[in-house]
């Protein structure tokens, strides 16, 4: 349920420019179980020498930014918005 509410965030945010082929996503509990963070990742764009490397253009970068959602397993609602890069 989760995951779903934050794929559909996700593309909010995104306004469905950023296809997720270029992301990672990361999803992981508290101890607990009553938090649950999902995170989108976007790949480097550019290696050098095997070590990812990117600039922003306009503070944007080629595959979109990064957010983190995290969310309460009691409701599904959205606790905190991490954006990342």
């Amino acid at each position: 349920m989760a995951m779903s509410i934050a794929y559909d965030e996700f593309m909010i945010f995104s306004k469905g420019e950023w296809s997720l082929d270029n992301y990672q996503i990361c999803i992981s509990y508290t101890d607990d179980m009553d938090y649950m963070s999902i995170a989108f990742l976007p790949d480097p764009a550019y290696e050098i020498n095997g070590i990812p490397f990117e600039v922003a253009s306009r503070g944007m970068y080629k595959n979109g930014r990064g957010v983190e959602y995290i969310y309460s397993l009691m409701d599904f609602s959205l606790v905190k918005k991490i954006l990342i890069r």
